[in-house]
């Protein structure tokens, strides 16, 4: 089967199904299918070439093979890289320039996808600072590209032209291999090669399947028009009823592949065939792939930007500007670089594009080491710099992840919880006078460390479940206990939990494990601490923290900045009637941040240093003022 302009039109839904998915997945929930159609096309298109080549001149050119594969992936890809590297550079406070840092490294070298896969959640990132986060899609396609030429040409060599049976194997091999891991709900399977691979095996299946039968399976015109129709129908109907709650990819992707493969062979000649093969459908996927490059980081700084832009508003710029600049990438970047690749020269073309994304890679690679490159703020901005060091976390400053254990045998408190717990490490111990190696601390964000608690875990870079397993399993007596939670979120995260999903558990319903907790660590200390319910700091600040803030734009900031205090109180209070009699103390913070007399809540120190980095955490400016609080609360 040839090569047909159906084909683009079908890039062209899918890569408009991703755009709206990433403005506004309430729009599609079901968006991010346009993905797994792009892996059917790709695994389809790339098996046609290859295999046609090998039945053509009975052997395979790599070096072609993968000449053809950097001249048409990479010169978007650098665009994308340096572009978003540059305004990162510009906007991007340390923190979240250190994030970019290794999504470049992973990006550049087509990787990205087993960084997420070691803790990444694609349906809940803040997409004002991952303008890469769709580059997982690219890391799984070059990872086939990498492998599959050598494993058909090997099954070729071996099977000649019964093909068939092997790829079938591992078609299914694959297919169970997916939906093994989409049963676990392992963050990995959404990422890793082998949890995607069948959707391009399907693609390459059929490719060889139409290849050997040199034409089209005959079906009446009438019938391809409806398994046509049906077909487009399926993959619109389900962008709109998945979501991030539906297991995938699993067996539920065949949902979109089967569609995918219908279109890809029968389409042609149908009414549906002369819908995806109109002028605008087909320009749209001929840039589909630069397209797809450029729509992420246009959200993430247009957010970033304007926090409360429109969302068709961002769609219509998304889709202007995206669709312009792609054209242009395509007409004088792409295309005569994928031409020149077919001359004499093209080899040295080719060297020199990848050594450009190696060392884009690199500097992605330098930025994450320096740790966000603060020296840049320090030289271009140090008003900028001296407020993003006040912002900077006194728990990472001074401790880490996971598991933190003091030198001391006595003397100790141990701190457990997630990252709201983290903040109040410093704080909490200073104020009761103890050292650092006399502080022990299980803490990991996004992390529930309740006695007994079963938790789908998002993350998985440092196992929940197994600091959970290490925290109940110590056996040592400790002055102090001290724990906490994000009360205000899991919804639906915890299996042994009834709360909905999407929605914060109330006090009453997290009261089970809380009393399961103290009373386990009852036996090993005399005086257990919960940290209540925690303040949400509202604000419709963006990235208060880059190159161009200035104590005008702090102010301005904190103007729009406030803690609810009537909110704090009722929560205060709820809490603490959930709580009651179960043998720990219950901090309240609204003692530490609130001002009964006056009604109102902090959220900067005196000198307009603000206090919050985000909605709930805080940074080191505001260590002292707690400090102080303690004590004036007598604790």
């Amino acid at each position: 089967m040839n090569y047909s302009k159906e084909i683009d039109g079908l890039r062209a839904i899918s890569v408009i199904l991703v755009i709206v998915f990433h403005v506004q997945n309430d729009w599609l929930p079901g968006g991010f299918i346009g993905v797994d159609v792009f892996f059917v096309i790709s695994g389809f298109l790339i098996t046609s070439l290859i295999y046609r080549e090998l039945l053509e001149s009975g052997r395979f050119s790599f070096a072609k093979f993968y000449r053809r594969r950097f001249a048409r992936l990479l010169p978007a890809l650098f665009i994308t890289l340096l572009v978003t590297y540059i305004l990162a550079f510009l906007f991007y406070g340390p923190q979240e320039f250190d994030s970019l840092g290794k999504d470049i490294f992973f990006s550049a070298f087509g990787i990205k996808n087993l960084h997420d896969a070691g803790g990444a959640n694609y349906f809940v990132q803040d997409e004002t600072y991952k303008p890469l986060l769709h580059m997982w899609s690219l890391g799984v396609e070059e990872q086939f590209y990498v492998v599959w030429p050598f494993i058909l040409l090997l099954v070729y060599t071996v099977f000649k032209r019964n093909l068939m049976p092997s790829l079938l194997t591992l078609l299914s091999v694959s297919i169970i291999i997916s939906e093994y891991g989409a049963s676990s709900r392992d963050v990995a399977s959404y990422f890793m090669p082998q949890f995607r691979a069948f959707e391009l095996l399907s693609g390459a299946v059929v490719a060889v399947y139409l290849i050997n039968r040199k034409s089209v399976p005959l079906i009446k015109p009438q019938f391809r028009s409806v398994i046509t129709f049906l077909s487009l129908a399926t993959i619109l109907v389900l962008s709109v009823l998945l979501s991030e709650k539906v297991k995938f990819p699993g067996i539920n992707a065949l949902l979109v592949v089967v569609p995918a493969l219908v279109l890809i062979v029968y389409s042609g000649e149908t009414s549906v065939g002369r819908l995806l093969s109109q002028r605008a459908l087909v320009t749209i996927g001929l840039v589909s792939y630069p397209l797809y490059l450029f729509h992420q980081p246009i959200i993430s700084f247009m957010t970033l930007w304007n926090p409360s832009i429109d969302p068709l508003t961002m769609l219509l710029i998304v889709m202007a500007l995206g669709f312009c600049l792609s054209y242009l990438t395509y007409l004088f970047i792409e295309t005569p670089i994928r031409r020149m690749a077919k001359t004499r020269r093209g080899g040295d073309a080719i060297i020199s594009l990848v050594s450009i994304i190696l060392s884009m890679g690199a500097l992605g690679l330098w930025t994450a080491k320096s740790q966000g490159l603060p020296q840049r703020l320090s030289i271009l901005n140090p008003y900028a710099y001296s407020i993003s060091e006040s912002l900077s976390s006194s728990f990472h400053n001074n401790f880490n992840r996971g598991i933190y254990k003091g030198a001391s045998s006595e003397g100790k408190i141990l701190f457990f919880g997630d990252s709201l717990l983290q903040q109040y490490v410093l704080p909490l111990s200073q104020y009761w006078g103890y050292d650092a190696d006399q502080i022990d601390v299980i803490s990991r964000g996004g992390c529930v460390l309740l006695k007994s608690a079963e938790y789908e875990d998002s993350f998985s870079d440092i196992s929940c479940d197994e600091l959970r397993t290490q925290l109940f399993e110590l056996t040592g007596p400790y002055e102090r206990i001290v724990f906490s939670q994000a009360w205000d979120s899991y919804g639906g995260d915890i299996i042994n939990l009834p709360g909905k999903n999407n929605s914060a558990y109330s006090p009453e319903e997290w009261r089970v494990l809380v009393e399961k907790t103290v009373s386990h660590f009852s036996k090993q200390s005399g005086q257990i601490f919960i940290i209540g319910s925690h303040p949400r700091v509202e604000s419709k600040c963006g990235n208060f923290i880059n190159t161009f803030t200035s104590p005008a734009t702090i102010a301005d900031c904190l103007k729009e900045t406030k803690i609810e205090y009537e909110a704090v109180q009722h929560k205060d209070k709820a809490f603490a009637d959930a709580m009651a009699d179960m043998g720990a103390y219950i901090i309240q913070l609204g003692q530490l941040w609130c001002d009964d007399s006056e009604e109102t809540c902090r959220v900067s120190n005196t000198d307009g240093r603000p206090f919050f980095r985000d909605s709930h955490h805080f940074g080191s400016s505001a260590d002292a003022y707690l400090t102080g609080k303690l004590q004036a609360s007598g604790l």
